[in-house]
């Protein structure tokens, strides 16, 4: 008997995701197994009896993943004060300010 398989597309949904998260996974998970991976422009076949253990893998990837993207926005908030708190701050009198009209704009 054949083994029933399914795509990344058709994972995607039985995980409520996107197919291409599904496959930065499948890609990080064959990798981090030493198993070979579809080339470019082939399609992921996934036996069906694999989705379970697959699920629980994915669940831990995405906390992973999620945890690590938090930790890059937070060096790159952290980075972009240090260069905001490094900007010299500068002072201007309203009266110094004159208005401009779209007339002067264009001209």
């Amino acid at each position: 008997m054949a083994a029933v398989v399914i795509t990344a597309t058709e994972l995607a949904a039985e995980f409520k995701t996107d197919p291409k998260t599904v496959r930065r996974f499948l890609r990080a998970d064959f990798r981090d197994r030493g198993l070979p991976t579809p080339g470019k422009g082939h399609q992921w076949r996934i036996e069906r009896k694999t989705v379970a253990a697959l699920r629980k893998r994915h669940a831990a990837w995405a906390v992973a993943e999620a945890k690590a993207r938090a930790a890059r926005l937070a060096a790159a908030a952290a980075e972009a004060k240090i260069v905001a708190d490094a900007l010299p701050v500068i002072e201007i009198d309203a009266s110094d300010v004159t208005e401009v009209t779209a007339l002067e704009i264009e001209a």
